[in-house]
C-alpha cells in the first residue's frame, strides 16, 4: 500500500473548496505556493494555514491506512485464533455467534458444535466447545484481542501528531506485514 503524500493543493482545497488560481504544485514547496496567481474572490490563505491543513490531511490519510491495517489484523486474528486447521471465510460471523451463545450458555447442552465453514466436499466443519467455561473464555478472548489491537492502532495514530512532514511521508506501519486481505 503506497504511503499518502503531502499535498499543498489538498490543504488549500480543504480550507477553500475549489480554489481558483493559476500555477501548479510540483514540489509542494512554500515558494510554489507564494508564486501562484490568485484568481479567487476569496482571500488567499497564508502559507502557514495551507501547510497546517496539508499536514492535517496527510495525518488523516495515514490514520485511515492505520485503521485499515488494524481492521485487517483483527479479522486475521479472528479467523485463525480458535481453529487454525479450519478455513473460515467469514471474518466475524462465528465470533458474534459465540457472543450470542455466551448469553444463552445456561440453556445449552454441551459439547456444543458451532458451524465454522464447509469443506470442498460440502461437509460442515465445526468448532466444538466443551462447556460454558470454555465458551465464556472464547468470549473474553474475543474482546481482549479486539481491545488490544485497537489500543495498538490508537497509539500509532497518536504518534502522528508530533511527526514532521518528512517523517509522515516516510511513515511505515510495521504491523502491515501482519495484516492480510480477504478479497
Amino acid at each position: 500500500m503506497a504511503n499518502p503524500k503531502y499535498s499543498i493543493y489538498d490543504g488549500l482545497n480543504n480550507i477553500l473548496p475549489g480554489p481558483v488560481f493559476r500555477g501548479e504544485f510540483l514540489t509542494n514547496s512554500q515558494s510554489e505556493y507564494e508564486d501562484i496567481i490568485w484568481l479567487d474572490s476569496r482571500e488567499k490563505p497564508t502559507w502557514d494555514e495551507v501547510d497546517s491543513s496539508a499536514l492535517h490531511m496527510l495525518r488523516n490519510a495515514i490514520a485511515d491506512k492505520i485503521n485499515q491495517v488494524t481492521s485487517s489484523i483483527i479479522c486475521y486474528g479472528f479467523v485463525y485464533s480458535k481453529a487454525p486447521e479450519t478455513k473460515i471465510w467469514s471474518t466475524q460471523e462465528w465470533q458474534f455467534d459465540v457472543m450470542n451463545l455466551v448469553n444463552a450458555r445456561n440453556m445449552l447442552s454441551y459439547p456444543y458444535q458451532l458451524k465454522a465453514s464447509e469443506k470442498s466436499d460440502a461437509t460442515t466443519v465445526y468448532i466444538e466447545m466443551a462447556d460454558a467455561d470454555t465458551l465464556y473464555g472464547m468470549y473474553l478472548e474475543f474482546f481482549n484481542f479486539v481491545a488490544t489491537k485497537l489500543k495498538e492502532g490508537r497509539t500509532i495514530k497518536d504518534s502522528l501528531n508530533t511527526m514532521t512532514r518528512k517523517e509522515l511521508e516516510n511513515f511505515t506501519d510495521s504491523r502491515e506485514l501482519l495484516s492480510c486481505s480477504f478479497d
